[in-house]
């Protein structure tokens, strides 16, 4: 990525403002979160500055993330911050002193000048107030990311996802944010990553490189083009003059996982990182028959690597490379069959970035990148069906023979001014910004059913029939440009934007999407605030030419089914009280309306996503997050959510799909609820779900950690006596999991039955015994309760979690 910022006149930004609205459509969703503190402290002799020590600690996770130490002018710099809230101390020995409380919201470099070095005895007390929360979201550090319990290291970012609220989870990892279908865009180091981001459609991401992780969940501001975005800010050299980690885990039903890192800098001008991850597991996705693995080995590797450029006071370069690959296997309905399918995916993505001030008020900004994914997802060997050897290949078959290919290459970048002013007599900080992402796209598809007693004869081997074959590519275009602002005026923070998006791929699709985001200090402790968001998002890239093809618009019977972008409407209301220093509760509640609402389907077990939309949906939910900071040495999160999302049935009769490839056991779903009814439940919808994460640190030596989930009734199917014709009809799943569902007799309902699981895990270092290692053990599901995380009435199955998993960890930081 490539960034520059410069600080502005006021009449100057006026012309400069102009000029974006008029020339600059151009680049894509990139968007800077990171920011510069720097500073003087006024030594009396330059010597003073070997025995002082400034350090950063993040207010809600009480950690140290950053620390530097003066030069011999008493000047001092902390580079790529995150955007969060930050404690500045400054330390001489054994002793330490605040010196001030710093929001980094902004792009826009903070700048401190002390004219003496505070008095350590008397010094400014530190603030007893919690961060006031102004907007929905949920943000985890490395340190965090580190002690989960999770049953493979590489799941620990899909581990914090699942602790926030609003999280509803699936079948394989799979996660929906806020009744939304697709999960949340991932933003890495200001690169977009616009297609999708699980492990079924990319490579995991390491999560070892990471140093910050901030899930927004709603109240979104104008730069961001979906409805739920995860921040990603990876590690930077500047974090330490030297440093490196390595580190090793083993644990059951084959995971393990290795790690090596190291990255330094040089007098705050120049600073490096690299890391390498790997990871193998025996239970890649979840199984359909039972809670052991059947069928379902997956491995990957990552390589990335980062360097940032202090080229001037003025001028930052930063620069990243990163390199994902993933094999992963998908599990048999039959535990004796001789089914055989593998996906494989590969991820580079390479991206540059420009900063440069031109006052210590403003800052322009230039992103650049490129990423390319390519995918192949074979069955028995075989890609396709060109002979007998891969026709024999796919009658092997449980009850699909299918495969894909595909490629995604996509490059673009952003072009942002951001400015810090006081055009309203108040505190503004205001930002603009353009945006271009061109992608063309490759993708193949082909499905073949393999039994003479399925009904869809036409796709139908053993009748005679012919595979369904799609083998199309597509170059689109994504502009977008947008005004933000953030308004801080006594009491008040108000945050008016607009976005415009011009999308095309195979027809043109454009929204404005105005955004209003309003947060009101009540009283020290208690702030109020509520937003209205209209979002145009893009649908998912993956296999959007096979839902759109002619091929499926045949199969489904339907003139067109081009999947559109989704247009909503968001009203969000929430409160934020600060208990007391050590707790803060946050409420939230959400209505959304939308069109074109996205969904995915997949045949059978494939777990191959196909995106289609349904005409309109709604959306209602809640959500409460409890925080717990450092009180006698614990901290941690509980959270409670409850979303009911909902697609509607057109009063006319007609489909409630506009488009789409729509088939298989969730539409099957979707179809038997909407019989008699207005409205039919997506499988983003839970009535219930709770999530909790307890941590107790006494000292750096050790710690213990806990975390858990509570599910009242995930995704459903239903069965009906006479199947709804929508795609090809399978064979119900065999019996052997009844007590894990809740059976409704009245409407053939049955859902995945309420449960809970804990996980445990517990580390000591040995650093006083003078060895640089810390040693980690971990349980997930401690009780081994047996649960699923879906039910699918037809060939899809029932999707098991994690039995009891055991983790030995070693980790060497020298």
């Amino acid at each position: 990525m490539l960034l520059l910022s410069l600080s502005l006149s006021r009449p100057f930004m006026k012309y400069l403002l102009t000029f974006f609205l008029l020339a600059l459509p151009l680049m894509a969703q990139a968007q800077i979160s990171v920011a510069t503190v720097f500073g003087t402290v006024k030594l009396l002799d330059p010597g003073d500055a070997d025995n002082l020590t400034f350090g950063l600690q993040d207010v809600t996770t009480s950690l140290l993330v950053e620390v530097d130490q003066p030069d011999s002018t008493g000047a001092f710099e902390f580079p790529e911050v995150p955007f969060g809230t930050y404690d500045l101390y400054l330390r001489e020995q054994n002793r330490s002193v605040f010196v001030c409380r710093i929001a980094l919201s902004s792009p826009v470099p903070v700048h401190i000048e002390l004219d003496s070095i505070p008095g350590f005895e008397n010094g400014p007390a530190s603030p007893n107030g919690s961060l006031t929360k102004l907007r929905s979201h949920t943000a985890v550090t490395a340190p965090i990311l580190s002690q989960l319990p999770v049953e493979n290291t590489a799941y620990a970012l899909e581990e914090a996802e699942r602790q926030s609220p609003g999280i509803v989870p699936s079948a394989n990892a799979w996660m929906h944010l806020r009744g939304e279908a697709p999960p949340p865009e991932y933003i890495i180091d200001g690169i977009p990553v616009t297609s999708q981001e699980t492990r079924l459609t990319m490579p995991i991401f390491e999560p070892s490189l990471i140093q910050s992780a901030d899930l927004l969940r709603g109240d979104l501001d104008a730069r961001y083009g979906a409805n739920g975005i995860l921040n990603i800010n990876t590690k930077s050299g500047f974090d330490a003059t030297t440093f490196g980690h390595a580190e090793y885990t083993i644990g059951t039903d084959g995971n393990s996982s290795q790690e090596i890192d190291l990255g330094g800098r040089g007098d705050n001008a120049f600073a490096y990182y690299a890391s390498y991850g790997n990871y193998s597991t025996e239970r890649y996705l979840d199984p359909l028959t039972g809670t052991t693995q059947n069928h379902s080995n997956g491995n990957g590797n990552d390589y990335f690597g980062k360097v940032n450029i202090m080229a001037s006071k003025d001028l930052t370069i930063s620069a990243l490379g990163y390199y994902g690959s993933s094999t992963f296997q998908i599990p048999n309905e039959n535990t004796v069959t001789v089914q055989d399918r593998e996906n494989s995916i590969i991820a580079t993505m390479f991206g540059a970035r420009i900063d440069y001030d031109v006052s210590s008020r403003s800052i322009l900004s230039l992103t650049g990148y490129t990423r390319r994914q390519s995918q192949s997802y074979t069955s028995n060997g075989a890609t396709g069906i060109t002979d007998s050897a891969t026709l024999f290949a796919a009658m092997q078959s449980e009850n699909l023979f299918v495969a894909s290919q595909s490629e995604n290459f996509e490059s673009g970048g952003e072009l942002s001014f951001t400015s810090q002013t006081d055009w309203f007599g108040a505190n503004n900080n205001f930002e603009v910004g353009a945006q271009l992402e061109v992608f063309p796209l490759q993708q193949y598809f082909t499905f073949a059913l393999v039994h003479p007693s399925t009904i869809d004869s036409a796709f139908n081997l053993a009748n005679g029939g012919k595979p369904f074959v799609v083998d199309t590519s597509v170059t689109g275009e994504h502009i977008s440009a947008y005004l933000q602002d953030e308004i801080h005026a006594g009491h008040w923070m108000i945050a008016p934007g607009v976005r415009y998006d011009a999308y095309r791929l195979l027809d043109n699709q454009s929204g404005i999407s105005p955004r209003l985001n309003i947060a009101y200090r009540v009283s020290d402790p208690l702030t109020l605030r509520a937003s209205f968001n209209t979002v145009f998002r893009q649908a998912p890239l993956e296999n959007v030419l096979i839902s759109s093809s002619s091929a499926a618009a045949s199969f489904m019977g339907t003139a067109s089914t081009d999947v559109k972008a989704e247009r909503s409407n968001n009203v969000g209301i929430g409160a934020h009280y600060a208990i007391d220093k050590y707790l803060s509760l946050d409420l939230s509640g959400y209505y959304k309306t939308v069109t074109n609402m996205l969904a995915e389907f997949d045949l059978d077990n494939s777990d191959i996503p196909l995106p289609a939309n349904i005409k309109n949906g709604k959306i209602y939910g809640g959500e409460l997050e409890l925080e717990l900071r450092n009180w006698n040495h614990f901290s941690g999160m509980l959270t409670v959510s409850s979303i009911l999302s909902l697609g509607m049935v057109p009063s006319d009769g007609s489909s409630p799909y506009s488009s789409g490839f729509i088939q298989g056991g969730l539409a099957q779903s979707y179809a038997a609820e909407a019989i008699g009814s207005t409205t039919f439940r997506t499988n983003a919808s839970e009535p219930l779900a709770a999530s909790f994460y307890l941590k107790f640190q006494p000292v750096p030596e050790y710690f213990i950690s806990l975390s858990g989930r509570y599910d009242s009734g995930l995704p459903f199917g239903e069965i009906q006596s006479n199947p709804i014709a929508v795609g090809p009809e399978l064979s119900p799943p065999s019996s052997g999991y009844e007590n894990l569902l809740n059976l409704n007799s009245n409407y053939s309902d049955l859902s995945v039955a309420h449960h809970g699981i804990v996980n445990f895990s517990a580390g000591y270092n040995l650093s006083h015994f003078g060895l640089p290692v810390m040693i980690a053990a971990t349980v997930v599901n401690i009780f081994n309760t047996t649960y699923l995380t879906q039910f699918d009435p037809v060939a899809g199955g029932a999707h098991y979690g994690s039995p009891r998993e055991f983790l030995v960890e070693g980790e060497l930081s020298p």
